[in-house]
């Protein structure tokens, strides 16, 4: 096989020294990998209960218990894309539906849809088929009892009065909580959102399918007003633990309550408040697809049981968790990494903080780096954080001062957000209005880690998640994935590594770099127990401009076999016809990014499982995905 390029993605790590060298996504070099589902004489109890257990030692005696399959269902993959099915012209557009593709396979082999192993559906037929295949869509909200309104101040309730509401001045500029002596100047939230995250409007094609996503958030306390007269609603759950009132608690959850609030306001998102884990995402109506874990958790120097949990929780529930790098970028020496214990989970989307007004990664950020078996008690999962948003925000509140009543003290309540925490919950708000008008990417946290990684910016952008303005589609993207038993869904083996080839369109005309990435999933228990990611994928780019490719973008490909194309069958050696013009090939992350030219008809990729540890419980099982973008 041909030797590809190295080309270990730059993503132009503002504020880090990024130079033209190959970088991987934070400005170093790197990835590693996870596993996805799980097996009946796996005890689930004890994983919820960071108990440790005893997996058989033989791989035929580990059945796989397909988490969110049916059970005659061993493996599925998945394709969205968005290039070649709509055209819009101004208030007019014609659409052809046929975004989504689907392919399962059974111990009888793969489903079949005419001369096509790829099942194309509509946007409606392909939820009604995710439903049968993954965990059913509860959509509709209906009457919920259990909503709350906060109607005053949770800490007035326990013993705190509150008083003095004063209008927030112009003066945006405090003394940083981070750093001693240096101010930070904030930016107001909807200028942000305006300018600095592009926000536009969806196409109205988009619009009529919104539906209803519920977001969870992890909270030390519940939200509480902070405006006269000001509604409040959210969906109180039962968690771990009783909340605290205090007010450093409740502000925390009220920020984070008001920006996912705020980024949300115009689709259907409803907000559960709990302390932990939810119980059953899946039964909650609507469900919960998002998870928002930025209250302050212990600090941590590495993967501990905290990370473990939340691991085991994405890899079985498949929600997609946000997890706060954390605010302590500039006490740690970078040695010994610092962050919230939830951010060093591999499967979740750890975000740290830019600065709207500079456009560099502030430097409270915390970052966690793998610089070789040193450090391995420090580390055990990927580069953290995977990628950045806004922070230093205001959302245009009134300012409350708390007063303990036994003492005194006074706490007071500014509507300055600042921290990781602000970053994280504003990303979820910006996925959750993606995932409300297109339900390919629920229950893929490996995608949509894949698709924040290929933006073209430092930071999300609503343009980016599918959002256009002015009737412009500023995006061309190509998103897949593959879950459950690797033999099933490998296109060959050799020298005894599975791998998965499969083509896309190129991004022609791209007036921007083109990314692809990939990320996978592994469980907590895996992690934990071998000390790092069981899996390692290798990703390759060729470029083509064959045009008898076109034949292959929508197909499984079976390289021993010709493919149909118009009244002709061809074959085609992928290795001897492509341009290596790409890849990442790093060794300890859960994801891998390459940075792609534009000027080929076709891309050819290549993914290469070129590790997996023997002491994997989930061994022989991936979940993968992937993601290919690029700006018109």
């Amino acid at each position: 096989m041909k030797k590809t390029l190295p080309l270990i993605v730059s993503l132009c790590f503002v504020g880090a020294n990024a130079t033209s060298a190959n970088y991987d996504l934070l400005g170093r070099k790197s990835s590693k990998m996870n596993s996805p589902m799980v097996y009946k004489d796996v005890d689930y109890s004890k994983i919820k209960s960071n108990e440790e257990q005893t997996i058989g030692s033989s791989l035929e005696n580990r059945a796989l218990a397909k988490t969110g399959m049916p059970d005659n269902v061993k493996a599925i993959q998945g394709a969205f894309h968005t290039y070649g099915t709509s055209v819009w012209s101004g208030n007019n557009q014609t659409v052809n539906e046929r975004h989504f593709f689907l392919r399962k396979y059974t111990e009888n082999g793969p489903e079949n849809c005419k001369q096509n192993n790829f099942c194309a559906y509509s946007w409606s037929g392909y939820k009604n088929a995710l439903n049968k295949i993954f965990i059913k869509t509860n959509e509709d909200k209906g009457t919920n009892p259990d909503y709350e309104t906060a109607a005053e101040s949770n800490s007035a309730k326990a013993g705190y009065s509150y008083y003095d509401l004063i209008s927030i001045n112009d003066n945006l500029l405090q003394p940083s909580p981070y750093q001693a002596g240096q101010v930070i100047k904030y930016t107001y939230l909807n200028n942000v959102v305006r300018d600095n995250s592009e926000a536009g409007y969806i196409h109205n094609w988009y619009a009529s399918k919104k539906s209803d996503v519920g977001i969870y958030m992890d909270a030390g306390a519940l939200p509480a007003d902070i405006k006269p007269k000001e509604n409040i609603k959210y969906v109180r759950t039962s968690g771990e633990g009783s909340f605290n009132p205090a007010p450093g608690f409740e502000m925390d959850a009220t920020r984070t309550y008001k920006l996912l609030k705020k980024t949300t306001e115009n689709y259907k998102s409803v907000i559960y408040v709990g302390k932990g884990y939810l119980d059953s995402p899946d039964s909650k109506k609507p469900q919960v697809y998002i998870g928002v874990r930025n209250k302050h958790e212990s600090a941590s120097l590495g993967y501990g049981t905290v990370a473990k949990k939340l691991d085991n929780y994405i890899y079985e529930n498949r929600t997609i968790e946000f997890a706060a790098a954390g605010d302590y970028g500039a006490h740690v020496a970078k040695s010994k990494p610092k962050m919230d214990a939830y951010a060093y989970a591999a499967n979740a989307i750890t975000v740290g903080a830019f600065d709207p007004i500079s456009e560099s990664v502030l430097t409270y950020t915390s970052t966690a780096e793998n610089r070789g078996a040193q450090y391995q008690k420090y580390y055990t999962g990927s580069q953290k954080p995977e990628i950045y948003n806004y922070s230093n925000v205001s959302n245009l509140d009134s300012t409350r001062t708390y007063t303990k009543t036994s003492n005194g003290q006074t706490t007071e309540y500014r509507s300055l957000y600042d921290g990781t925490r602000v970053a994280t919950a504003y990303t979820a708000g910006m996925v959750a209005n993606l995932l409300a008008v297109n339900p390919f990417y629920r229950w893929h946290p490996e995608v949509v880690k894949a698709l924040l990684l290929t933006q073209d910016r430092n930071t999300p952008s609503y343009r980016y998640l599918v959002f256009d303005e002015d009737n412009q589609v500023r995006y061309d993207y190509y998103s897949r994935y593959w879950n459950g038993d690797m033999n099933s869904l490998k296109t060959r083996t050799k020298d005894g590594h599975p791998e998965i080839w499969f083509v896309t369109h190129g991004l022609e005309g791209s007036s921007s770099p083109t990314y692809a990435a990939i990320s996978w999933l592994s469980s907590g228990n895996d992690i934990s127990k071998i000390g790092h990611i069981p899996q390692n994928f290798d990703l390759y780019v060729y470029g083509s401009n064959n045009t008898d490719l076109s034949c292959f973008e929508y197909e499984y490909l079976d390289l021993n076999k010709p493919i149909s194309c118009g009244n002709r069958q061809i074959s085609f050696d992928f290795e001897d016809s492509g341009v290596p013009i790409g890849s990442s090939t790093t060794d300890y992350n859960s994801y891998e990014k390459v940075k792609l030219p534009s000027n080929y008809n076709h891309y050819i990729f290549r993914i290469v499982l070129k590790e997996e540890d023997s002491l994997s419980e989930n061994k022989g099982q991936i979940v993968l995905g992937f993601n290919l973008s690029g700006a018109k």
